[in-house]
C-alpha cells in the first residue's frame, strides 16, 4: 500500500507539473502579445490562485458530479456519455489533477510573463529581420532565455505537488479503491484513523528524503544541460 501511494504521488507530481509548465508557457506567450483586454485577462488569471485548496476541491467536486455536474453536461453537448469522474478508479486521480492544473497553471503564467517582459527585445527583432520565423525565434532565442525561470517554476510546482493534500482529501479522500491515495493522505490516515503515529512519521520522513533527492537530481540535470548548451 505504501509503494502504491508513492507511485501515485510520483505520477501526480510529474504529470501535473509537466502539464502546468507547458500550458502555462503557452498561455504566457499568448498573453505577451498586445491585444484589447490584456489587463482584464491578466486579472482573471489571478482568480484560481487566490482561492483556497478547500474551495477549489469543493468546486471541482461539484463540477464532476456524475448527475448534475458541469463536466458531464459539456460532454453531452458533443454527444459523449457521462463519466464517473470521481467514482472510477482509472479516472479519479486525473480528475484531481485537472483541479490542481486549473488552480496553479496561472502561477506558472504569471512568473513566465514576468520573465518574458524582462527579456531584451533586440535579439528577437534582429532574428526576425534576418528572416527567422516565429517558431524559430521562440525555439532558438526565447526558450533558451527563459530556461532558468522555467526551471525555478518547475521546481516550485513540483515541491507543491508532492505536498498536495487538501484537494485529494476534499474530492476523493483517497478513493475509490485507494486509487487517489497519495503518501500525504496515507500518512494522515495512518496517524489519525489508524492511530499509528510512528508509522506516519516514517512515511513523512521517507517522503521528505525522496522529495529532496528527486529535486536535487532534477536541479543538477537541468543546469548541466544548460551548461552543455552554453558550451
Amino acid at each position: 500500500r505504501g509503494l502504491s501511494a508513492l507511485w501515485r504521488t510520483v505520477l501526480f507530481t510529474v504529470c501535473a507539473t509537466a502539464i502546468e509548465l507547458v500550458l502555462g508557457l503557452a498561455i504566457a506567450l499568448l498573453l505577451d502579445k498586445e491585444f484589447h483586454g490584456k489587463k482584464i485577462a491578466r486579472a482573471i488569471m489571478l482568480v484560481p490562485i487566490v482561492m483556497t485548496p478547500i474551495v477549489v476541491g469543493l468546486t471541482w467536486r461539484f463540477m464532476f458530479d456524475p448527475s448534475s455536474g458541469m463536466a458531464n453536461y459539456l460532454l453531452s453537448l458533443i454527444h459523449l456519455g457521462p463519466v464517473d469522474w470521481l467514482g472510477n478508479p482509472s479516472v479519479a486521480i486525473f480528475s484531481v489533477m485537472i483541479a490542481d492544473i486549473w488552480q496553479w497553471t496561472p502561477f506558472v503564467v504569471l512568473l513566465t510573463m514576468a520573465s518574458l517582459e524582462s527579456l531584451p527585445g533586440d535579439p528577437q527583432n534582429a532574428a526576425r529581420v534576418d528572416g527567422a520565423r516565429e517558431w524559430q525565434v521562440l525555439w532558438h532565442i526565447t526558450l533558451p532565455a527563459l530556461h532558468r525561470a522555467l526551471l525555478v517554476v518547475a521546481l516550485i510546482r513540483a515541491i507543491d505537488s508532492v505536498k498536495t493534500f487538501d484537494i485529494f482529501y476534499i474530492m476523493t479522500r483517497g478513493g475509490p479503491a485507494l486509487s487517489t491515495e497519495t503518501l500525504n493522505l496515507y500518512g494522515y490516515i495512518s496517524a489519525f484513523t489508524n492511530f499509528d503515529i510512528s508509522y506516519s512519521l516514517t512515511i513523512a520522513m521517507v517522503l521528505t528524503i525522496f522529495t529532496n533527492v528527486a529535486l536535487l537530481l532534477l536541479y543538477n540535470l537541468a543546469f548541466k544541460a544548460q551548461a552543455r548548451g552554453a558550451a
